[in-house]
């Protein structure tokens, strides 16, 4: 096991900002995000050079950089299914919850999720950045300037989420459709559909086959 320590920092001229990295025990245990290089830090290591290829476009998910998170179980469940993000994707809370084993349902589980990318003592390294609407222990900036380097669209985080939100609501008011709303081929062939009986049932469309 490296038995590395310190802080070490690089100014990247990619987002105009240095980029200090604290280790201890060759683990990342800091990220920060500072106007200078701090005046203590060590400009040289490997780590940093591949921020930096990351800042300059490389798909480097940073997912075998080894870490040290101490902090609540269950926020280092969300700091560790947030780490599973692939590079250029971004998801909602809600998946981040799934992906922890937690129930996105509950109000104190999303209370700790966010919480934990507030808190986020590693951000980049555990990509934060990539969750839809949440914080970050990034600056805002940052967070931005992260998702434009990997091409992470906004706007359809937005459209996403919409969409999301009608088909949850549609779900919820017409129950029977979620259960029953199958298209299936009939042996006249691909090209015609038959709906079933139950969609009939609850008055949504008639029945004449497509």
């Amino acid at each position: 096991m490296s038995t590395e320590v310190g802080v070490f920092a690089r100014y990247y001229t990619q987002i105009e900002q240095a980029i200090a990295v604290g280790l201890a025990s060759g683990r990342v245990v800091s990220v920060d995000f500072k106007s200078t290089v701090p005046s203590d830090a060590d400009e040289d290591h490997t780590l940093l050079d591949r921020i930096d290829t990351y800042l300059s476009g490389d798909t480097d998910h940073l997912a075998d950089v080894d870490i040290a998170l101490t902090v609540p179980t269950d926020q280092r469940r969300v700091l560790e299914a947030t780490r599973n993000i692939p590079h250029g994707e971004a998801v909602t809370l809600d998946r981040v919850l799934r992906m922890a084993g937690l129930d996105e349902d509950d109000t104190d589980n999303r209370s700790t999720a966010r919480r934990a990318l507030d808190e986020n003592p590693i951000p980049l390294i555990v990509p934060d950045h990539r969750v839809r609407d949440t914080p970050s222990g990034a600056p805002s900036e940052i967070v931005t300037q992260l998702r434009n380097i990997e091409h992470i669209d906004t706007v359809s985080w937005i459209t996403t989420s919409v969409i999301s939100w009608i088909l949850r609501s549609i779900l919820a008011t017409v129950p029977t459709l979620r259960q029953d709303s199958i298209y299936y081929p009939t042996k006249k062939g691909v090209s015609t559909w038959a709906r079933v009986d139950a969609i009939k049932r609850i008055g949504i469309i008639g029945s004449t086959q497509m």
